[in-house]
């Protein structure tokens, strides 16, 4: 299980970790899709991104270090290429 690295992260990380799920994922709630089993790639990716972009904005983070694991570092990757100026570094 993925978290159960988090508390290693937080001994050797000097700021906040905070671990999350996508939308649909794990404990998360899971948004109607409105796309349908056709939607474009684009569609998909802007789907995950932007939701976090919006939560990244709400908690008020200028610059994160963002780190990925499994499809979540296909959405870092995501993210980090849609938003460069905010992330720091991506560790996948």
């Amino acid at each position: 299980q993925y978290y159960a690295a988090l508390p290693a992260l937080s001994e050797g990380w000097p700021g906040p970790v905070y671990a999350i799920d996508s939308p649909g994922c794990a404990l998360s709630s899971r948004p109607k899709w409105k796309k349908g089993s056709s939607c474009s790639i684009q569609d998909a990716e802007a789907f995950f991104a932007d939701r976090f972009e919006a939560w990244r904005q709400e908690l008020g983070l200028d610059r994160f270090c963002l780190l990925g694991h499994s499809i979540g570092a296909i959405l870092a990757v995501t993210y980090a290429e849609r938003y460069p100026s905010v992330v720091d570094r991506l560790i996948l």
